[in-house]
């Protein structure tokens, strides 16, 4: 899923980016930045007009799904949940799901416990890592505590029937599933490769 301006964006666009991608307010992001609120309102208009995006809801969603988008599927496949979440966020009828696939799920894969276990600490028992390995993991599940809220917030606001509550909730249960197929993959090749998983450490 990637984001791309058509014009770069000026030093006070790019902070007031950065702003927008955090949730902030337009009287928010001009009480940090000292500017009037008018001034932050031209200046999310221009942002929105470079990347070509109809609404700042829609750029978040966006913004957030960048950096998640090596992880979304199995080894060698083609992106597919990233081709997926890209689909849903362009389309305003499905922008609710596409929202909570990336701001829920994606943020939210540290989190999860399925396997008893966050993922910082389970793989490492299962492949003989160290923590370190994980930081990756480590970081996001203390951060994306505050992003998968503010997901929440989102996707609660996109949210104005119960079919589309529903469908939100489809998509985040779906998003989890390619996440754990993209472990199974992990998993298979690394048996593949004549390497065995911890007995200590696996899980049904």
């Amino acid at each position: 899923m990637s984001l791309h301006a058509a014009e770069p964006l000026t030093v006070r666009e790019q902070q007031v980016t950065e702003f927008l991608r955090q949730g902030l307010s337009n009287r928010q992001i001009a009480c940090v930045m000292g500017i009037s609120e008018r001034t932050v309102k031209f200046h999310v208009s221009n942002i929105l007009i470079k990347y070509q995006i109809g609404n700042r809801k829609k750029l978040r969603v966006r913004q957030t799904g960048v950096s998640f988008a090596s992880l979304n599927s199995p080894p060698d496949e083609p992106s597919v949940a990233v081709q997926n979440q890209a689909r849903l966020c362009d389309n305003p009828q499905t922008l609710h799901m596409g929202a909570a696939a990336v701001m829920i799920a994606s943020e939210g894969q540290s989190l999860e416990t399925k396997a008893g276990k966050t993922k910082d600490q389970l793989i490492p028992e299962l492949y003989g890592l160290k923590p370190a390995d994980l930081a990756f993991f480590a970081v996001h599940a203390a951060e994306d505590v505050y992003h998968v809220k503010d997901g929440l917030d989102l996707v609660s606001d996109l949210c104005t029937t119960e079919k589309m509550q529903r469908e939100a909730i489809e998509s985040v249960e779906g998003t989890c599933d390619r996440f754990w197929r993209f472990f199974d993959g992990i998993q298979t090749a690394y048996e593949a490769a004549g390497h065995t998983l911890s007995e200590q450490a696996a899980v049904a």
